[in-house]
């Protein structure tokens, strides 16, 4: 499968990394519409200047309402380390086939 995104204005992180603050800043700079939604255990994390979303699960309506105003097209998902797991149906309704899992242990063995 090839991934297709036009212009990027909408960025969903998923989980919790060091890197969410430069890449929050490099949105900010650049326009980007930043989303970050983390797990209750993961926000302990997160510098709360970013103000996540946390999340139990993907199921919550925040978290649906999140990709409900964004546009298909122009959304890309990373997930870093989440601790959630992504049925083929989120991936296809929720993240509508654009989401790139950043994970540090060989799925699905670990």
């Amino acid at each position: 499968m090839t991934l297709t995104l036009g212009p990027l204005a909408h960025l969903v992180l998923l989980g919790a990394s060091p890197l969410f603050s430069d890449i929050h800043k490099h949105c900010a700079r650049n326009k980007i519409q930043l989303s970050i939604i983390t797990s209750p255990d993961q926000c302990q994390s997160l510098d709360t200047a970013l103000q996540p979303i946390v999340a139990g699960d993907l199921e919550t309506e925040q978290v649906r309402d999140t990709f409900k105003r964004a546009s298909a097209e122009s959304t890309l998902s990373i997930s870093f380390g989440a601790r959630w797991i992504f049925s083929r149906q989120h991936i296809s309704e929720l993240f509508q086939e654009r989401l790139l899992n950043v994970h540090g242990t060989r799925l699905p063995y670990d």
